[in-house]
């Protein structure tokens, strides 16, 4: 886990999560549930990471602004990345953490900014293939499995922006 960026390390922003009927729900090293929109029930990296083996595994929260996450689901198929999420990856490379889903069919990355739009989820293909983004109150199931090495978290307001004009605003028909 070590290869996770020193910069999510060092805040007070993590919890563990658990499966619980295929749905991943957030839980406090002690046991009792966390909370997206509650920070008392946060700890510090040492402390969650030391409680994840009794769980599925560790987690991070965005927290309320500055740190933008984006998720793509099922982009990872038997030939590897799918074409639909190259132009996405593409944006991310050099401003996010990336690694790859507890599924191994996903990548997360991480990145400063916020979003631009209140829209968070675009389908994006098949019936689970979709982008997510999210700037605050969500968590982020961490697997420190780094996709492409990228491991450094920069000022990602560019792609962001890209990102909710490109895919989570509705254009007009042409």
């Amino acid at each position: 886990m070590e290869r996770i960026p020193n910069e999510l390390r060092e805040l007070r922003q993590w919890h563990c999560w658990k499966l619980v009927n295929g749905s991943k729900l957030p839980v406090q090293a002690n046991g009792a549930a966390a909370k997206s929109n509650d920070p008392d029930t946060w700890t510090d990296y040492k402390t969650a990471s030391a409680a994840a083996e009794n769980f599925a595994g560790l987690a991070f929260e965005l927290g309320d602004g500055g740190l933008c996450g984006i998720d793509l689901d099922e982009c990872i198929g038997p030939d590897g990345v799918k074409a639909w999420a190259w132009p996405i990856i593409n944006r991310l490379d050099g401003v996010a953490y990336g690694e790859i889903s507890p599924s191994g069919t996903g990548i997360k990355f991480i990145t400063r900014g916020s979003k631009t739009v209140r829209r968070c989820i675009r389908k994006l293909g098949g019936k689970r293939e979709q982008m997510e983004i999210y700037d605050r109150r969500r968590f982020w199931t961490i697997t420190a499995d780094i996709y492409a090495n990228m491991t450094k978290i920069r000022d990602g307001q560019q792609a962001i922006e890209w990102l909710c004009a490109e895919y989570l605003t509705d254009k007009p028909e042409p």
